[in-house]
């Protein structure tokens, strides 16, 4: 697969999000507690289906790991990770800072649909702003794969770093992460600082 047929795809994927995006925030929507206590909408299982439907069409044979729908083929050589909405709350109460979060093993792509400080925990919008200069420090605990790893090429392309608490750049699809992003100079005091 070339790159560019991912990049036209994924480009295709997030209009289709953005467009559904747009109706819900329109209307009225349901949304439910989950069982870690997190928020998911009608929204949010819309988009998942819909973007899964479209991923089956044209690359089946690729897994899919998505926030709010089972894994599918978890050992294909193509992974998409998908989070349809990021920020369910500011979602929720019409606050535009939410997101789309795509990634396959080649494109990382974010569509936001929409002065240094220290941030624990947050959305796909204070990656932006770190990506920016505008946040210094981002720590983030038991994040899945879906809500970091579409956001890690944006972070290392503005000069960042990233790592887990233990100082490890190497991420499992399969486990919830404590990630740190932070400009270089600053990733060792901090590690030194979570270990007490």
């Amino acid at each position: 697969m070339k790159n560019a047929d991912f990049k036209a795809f994924a480009e295709q994927f997030l209009d289709q999000a953005r467009a559904l995006t747009k109706h819900y925030q329109a209307t009225s929507f349901s949304r439910q507690a989950t069982a870690d206590r997190s928020l998911v909408t009608e929204a949010d299982l819309a988009i998942e289906e819909r973007l899964r439907a479209m991923i089956k069409q044209t690359y089946p044979s690729h897994g899919i790991y998505g926030e709010e729908l089972p894994n599918l083929n978890p050992k294909a050589e193509y992974q998409w990770l998908i989070d349809p909405i990021d920020g369910t709350n500011a979602f929720i109460a019409g606050i535009p800072t939410y997101t789309t979060l795509l990634v396959d093993r080649v494109t990382a792509i974010t569509i936001p649909q929409s002065a240094g400080g220290i941030f624990l925990g947050g959305d796909a919008y204070l990656f932006a702003k770190a990506a920016l200069g505008k946040i210094d420090i981002i720590i983030e605990e038991n994040l899945k794969p879906h809500d970091f790893v579409p956001l890690l090429p944006i972070i290392k392309g503005a000069g960042l770093t990233y790592c887990n608490w233990q100082g490890e750049e190497n991420f499992s699809l399969s486990e919830k992460t404590n990630l740190i992003v932070c400009r270089s100079e600053l990733r060792q005091a901090i590690l030194a600082i979570l270990r007490g």
